[in-house]
């Protein structure tokens, strides 16, 4: 596979990082709405919350997202003129690269947007919790969790 290539899959890869992190929002927002389970795991939403605090800090300190330096200097290799020359490439690639780089903004112009999202997934978990997950306990091997009352 040449450079453009790998540029394209690394694209489409990073839009479905993107994609799964601003999708989780209003599906944990209706999973608690309906009183789902799994919208208070709180493995799932500590992964999503530390996801976007690692995005906020690395723009706030003005570091560029190592997948978005990786993409850029494979498609430098295979003969582009910058990060976002995505002409010609295949369909998918080119509406992957487009909507995780929209308008061709940069990080400077992305932080208020980054914050934002932020602030709105620290709300989920002050208005919503999740389980911690030392509250339940499978103590009888039979795959039924039975709450245990914390010793005061």
């Amino acid at each position: 596979m040449e450079p453009t290539d790998w540029a394209n899959l690394l694209s489409v890869g990073h839009f479905l990082i993107v994609a799964v992190a601003v999708v989780a929002v209003p599906v944990i927002v209706t999973g608690l709405l309906l009183r789902q389970g799994w919208a208070r795991n709180f493995w799932f939403r500590l992964v999503h919350l530390l996801f976007i605090a690692f995005v906020v800090g690395e723009t706030t300190i003005g570091v560029e997202c190592p997948l978005t330096i990786w993409e850029r200097d494979l498609r430098l290799q295979g003969g582009a003129r910058d990060l976002h020359d995505v002409d010609g490439q295949p369909c998918l690639a080119r509406f992957a690269h487009r909507m995780t780089f929209l308008d061709n903004k940069t990080i400077e112009d992305m932080l208020p947007y980054y914050i934002a999202f932020a602030v709105l997934v620290v709300l989920t978990w002050v208005l919503a919790p999740p389980r911690w997950p030392l509250r339940t306990l499978f103590l009888d091997g039979s795959g039924k969790s039975r709450k245990i009352s914390r010793v005061k």
